[in-house]
This record gives structure tokens, C-alpha cells and sequence, in this order.
């Protein structure tokens, strides 16, 4: 089997909630998680159609609920996101988008779902 990162791939390193011992909050984090993949698509697709306000409405939105569940690292990417879709600029928030989705990718990987 040949080596993943030899060949330009990294291993990504989970991002967990840092609520995830939280009984109460379990079904929030479960939603929150599950819905991830919808939300990015939709950032993308306002990105797509260049509505940045619809793009900073979204991701500040996001930058919140991540807040509150426990995902600082999530909040900041969108918050990034934000950033770049508020100052109208359509490459940095591409960019920020991007970044935005190995930060996805990373939270799935740490939820107990993907055990």
C-alpha cells in the first residue's frame, strides 16, 4: 500500500466539540455535525452565483452555532469566510471557503458518528 503522504496527502487530525461530554448538548452536536456538508454546498453555491451577502449571512450564522456547541476552530473559519464576503472580495472568501472544508472534514472525522 503506498505511503498517503509521500504522495502529497495528509492525514487529517480530528477536530472534537469541546462540549462533546455534554449530555445535554449531544442531539445539538449530532444535528450540527450531520448538517455540515448541506451548509458548506450552500456557502458554495451563493460563492458560485457571487452573492456575498447571502455568503456572510451564512457563514456568520455558523461562526455562532459552532461557538455555542464548542467548535472555536469552526467558528473562526467561517468567521473568516465572513470577513472576506463582507469586504467584497470573491477570491478570499473562495479561499477562506476552502480552508472552511478541511476544517469540515476534520470536525466529521472527531464526531463520534464517524467512529
Amino acid at each position: 500500500m503506498a505511503d498517503t503522504e509521500a504522495m502529497g496527502f495528509q492525514r487529517l487530525t480530528p477536530i472534537h466539540s469541546l462540549h462533546e461530554e455534554s449530555p445535554e448538548l449531544a442531539d445539538s452536536i449530532d444535528e450540527f455535525v450531520v448538517g455540515l456538508g448541506e451548509w458548506i454546498d450552500g456557502l458554495q453555491d451563493s460563492h458560485a452565483a457571487q452573492d456575498l451577502a447571502e455568503v456572510e449571512k451564512r457563514a456568520e450564522g455558523h461562526a455562532e452555532r459552532s461557538d455555542a456547541l464548542g467548535y472555536p476552530s469552526l467558528r473562526d473559519g467561517a468567521g473568516a469566510v465572513a470577513q472576506a464576503a463582507h469586504a467584497g472580495d470573491l477570491e478570499a472568501a473562495r479561499k477562506a471557503i476552502g480552508d472552511l472544508i478541511e476544517l469540515v472534514q476534520r470536525v466529521r472525522l472527531g464526531h463520534r458518528s464517524a467512529a
